[in-house]
């Protein structure tokens, strides 16, 4: 759901699509601004990313025209929200998708800004606005559980190369060659769990689940676990 549907009528597509393209533009400048106020340094990757979020939602657009063509009159007003919750848990859910979920949360922010005023003016929209702010924050906080999860399995599977090492190190005076040596099997794959022994120090670290190109690695001196943005 955008601010357009409850802005304007939906039988005037013309003035619907107006208000539209400017909530994805007014989203585009704040997303860019934030990762780049002086708007230089970006990299290619980055400006990938933020040309996609206008072509997101402009698909979101287009089905949610198709779906009110289609759908029962009860249906229509909740066909926009309904795809959104949708596209973005698909698209942040997984381990290292969490930093686009506030990508998402500013045209939904957008929208609840211009619906107070909305809510105030028609008062039958006050059910309708409620119930697709409930799905989205719905949606954020179930993905943001997952997130959590993620994290917390990761760091359980980080702790237990941890006490493998040391277990090791206590017995024999000096570190594992690799993790086998350990006692533990490998689990390069889940996410992206390794150790090794560089000149003689152990390395041990696994990629960030909530932001991608990020990691944890574990300084053996210290004892604790040390982010890194890469």
């Amino acid at each position: 759901m955008t601010a357009t549907e409850t802005l304007v009528d939906p039988a005037k597509p013309a003035l619907v699509w107006k208000r539209y393209v400017g909530v994805l533009l007014a989203s585009f400048v704040i997303v860019w601004a934030a990762f780049n106020p002086l708007s230089r340094f970006v990299s290619p990757g980055w400006v990938g990313l933020l040309a996609s979020i206008p072509a997101v939602w402009a698909l979101r657009g287009l089905i949610m025209v198709v779906g009110h063509r289609l759908l029962p009159p009860a249906m229509k007003p909740f066909v926009g929200a309904l795809l959104g919750c949708l596209l973005t848990t698909v698209l942040t859910i997984m381990p290292g998708g969490g930093f686009m979920l506030w990508l998402v949360a500013i045209p939904v922010a957008i929208w609840a800004l211009a619906n107070l005023a909305i809510v105030r003016a028609r008062r039958e929209s006050i059910r309708r606005c409620g119930i697709i702010l409930c799905l989205w924050l719905t949606t954020f906080l179930v993905i943001l559980g997952v997130h959590a999860y993620w994290a917390m399995d990761a760091r359980r599977a980080g702790d237990a190369y941890v006490h493998a090492v040391e277990r090791y190190r206590s017995v024999h005076g000096s570190y594992p060659a690799d993790i086998q040596a350990a006692g533990l099997m490998p689990e390069r794959k889940r996410y992206m769990l390794g150790y090794s022994l560089y000149k003689g120090k152990p390395v041990l670290l696994y990629a960030g689940t909530f932001t991608i190109f990020t990691s944890y690695d574990y300084d053996f001196d210290h004892r604790v676990w040390v982010f890194r943005a890469d």
